[in-house]
């Protein structure tokens, strides 16, 4: 497995992770709160009719209580009146307690018996007098007029059953405000309950689309090197051929060369023969001379000491150490000629020699040029052979990456696509929970919708991925794709940077339908 693939396959791991890491932090929707607040208010709403209810009913039965109160206080004030009567006749009649001036009435009211009482106290049952009877009788009519007036009071005026009523009253407005107040908020929620999970779902479409647009990116990054390698190896073949092309003719060149330089020396060393042969015959006649002059002297020298009395015996010493002297120079000389010779000899054959080597040289030359040229080659052939094997493994690397990446891509997309569904199912079940309470409110409600959008914002943002992924291959423009668009160019403008020149180059030589600067020019805003 090579390091690319290496390094892809780690950033696949590291996208998955983190995609999962995502889904965890969307056990509920952003809508949650908004949805658990409504439904706390419906509850709330639910709760202040329940005390609506109550005050209403309090209320009605006020009411009852109320008149029951009136017909308890006219029966006080009639019952009062006839106790009136009853004093008066007690009083005028003899039911009167001297001993305590009291009327036998005022006795029964406290639950005591008349009789019983004049027995304790000694007294008597006489009529009362007249200024007692109407002394009793104005007391009576001030505790009638009093009870009359309180009835009346009650009856037309403010009264402990209207002042409850007024107090209902203001609480029933209260609960119904405060309830009228509540649906207006939990409208505004339903608003924003549709506005945050649209933002939301958005944010998360824009995420999910970001690792798929870097995965198409990479996709076509992929395809763009394999476009490029295959250029680098045709061009190859054909660098190859005119490096072969420009090999051998350098070789026929340089051989060319090489046997003009040979036979270059060889004429040079054919015009040295005669001169070191010339040289030679000088030298060699210059010491032969030179010897010829010495073997006469010596001869003329012999025969004078054949004839020893001619001379004294100086002259003849001085004969002796001459014929000395010459024999060393005649054996001197001699050997002066045969190292000149010997000397002539080896320089003509040194030369005769290195003609014959370059003779064959140049035939060599001329007869293997083939030969030369394709042990040249070799090197320059395994060079060429380790470059292509070098861009082949590199095409296979590539390949095996397009092979790998392109599952890799559906896969995100299934898992996405999973991902968004599991969204989707929680925030139907909110927004009917929603609906629920704000039925329940008795109130309209927004965001009856937001599945739809959110599903709709899905099918754009994946259809955006889908076009950018074909895009690559196609002159359609693509629309609509802002900001995916924008994400897919960064991710491929980072790959694409790290692109030299030679690579560049050779894409643009590739088919006009896979630049790489061809997205940029198909999104239209």
């Amino acid at each position: 497995m090579n390091l690319h693939l290496l390094l892809y396959l780690r950033k696949a791991l590291l996208t998955c992770v983190l995609s999962l890491s995502l889904l965890d932090a969307h056990s509920q929707t952003a809508g949650a709160v908004t949805v658990s607040t409504i439904e706390s208010k419906a509850n709330s709403i639910s709760q202040n009719d329940q005390k609506i209810a109550e005050l209403n009913q309090k209320r009605m039965g006020s009411y009852a209580a109320e008149a029951d109160r009136l017909l308890e206080l006219k029966r006080q004030l009639s019952d009062l009146r006839a106790e009136k009567a009853r004093a008066l006749y007690e009083l005028q009649n003899g039911f009167y307690c001297s001993q305590c001036n009291t009327p036998k009435s005022e006795f029964e009211a406290r639950g005591e018996n008349f009789q019983a009482h004049l027995r304790s106290v000694n007294g008597r049952a006489v009529p009362a007098k007249q200024e007692v009877i109407d002394q009793k009788m104005a007391e009576y009519d001030r505790r009638i007029a009093a009870l009359e007036a309180t009835v009346k009071k009650f009856e037309f005026e403010e009264n402990e059953f209207s002042r409850r009523r007024d107090d209902w009253d203001r609480q029933l407005n209260e609960l119904k405000n405060n309830n009228d107040r509540i649906r207006e908020e939990i409208v505004e929620l339903s608003k924003s309950f549709k506005q945050k999970v649209l933002d939301e779902a958005k944010k998360m479409h824009i995420f999910w689309a970001g690792d798929l647009m870097r995965t198409v990116a990479e996709k076509h990054f992929i395809e763009d090197r394999v476009n490029i390698l295959n250029v680098k190896i045709s061009d190859l073949q054909q660098e190859e051929s005119k490096a072969t092309e420009a090999l051998k003719e350098k070789v026929r060149k340089k051989t060319d060369e090489d046997k003009q330089k040979a036979q270059d020396k060889i004429n040079d060393n054919n015009q040295q023969l005669p001169v070191i042969l010339q040289a030679y015959r000088e030298r060699a006649a210059s010491a032969q001379s030179q010897l010829n002059q010495w073997q006469t002297r010596i001869t003329s020298v012999n025969a004078d000491l054949l004839n020893p009395g001619k001379f004294s015996a100086d002259g003849v010493s001085a004969l002796e150490s001459e014929k000395t002297d010459l024999e060393t120079k005649i054996t001197g000389a001699r050997q002066q000629l045969t190292e000149y010779e010997d000397s002539y000899n080896k320089e003509h054959q040194r030369l005769t020699a290195e003609n014959k080597t370059l003779s064959d040289k140049i035939w060599t030359l001329t007869t293997g040029l083939s030969k030369i040229q394709e042990t040249a080659l070799e090197g320059l052939r395994s060079a060429f052979a380790t470059k292509r094997k070098i861009l082949e493994d590199a095409l296979s690397a590539r390949r095996a990456s397009l092979s790998n990446i392109g599952p890799l891509l559906s896969s995100k997309r299934e898992s996405y696509r999973k991902k968004h569904l599991e969204y989707a199912a929680k925030l139907d079940e909110e927004r009917i929970r929603m609906m629920r309470a704000c039925q329940k409110a008795g109130c309209s409600c927004y965001g009856t919708d937001a599945l739809g959008d959110v599903n709709g914002n899905w099918n754009r943002t994946l259809g955006c991925v889908g076009e950018m992924e074909n895009a690559h291959f196609s002159g359609d423009p693509v629309y609509g794709c802002v900001e995916e668009g924008a994400i897919y160019r960064q991710h491929f403008n980072s790959l694409a940077n790290g692109l030299s020149d030679s690579d560049m180059e050779a894409l643009q030589r590739t088919s006009s339908k896979t630049r790489y600067d061809m997205i940029y020019k198909k999104i239209t805003n």
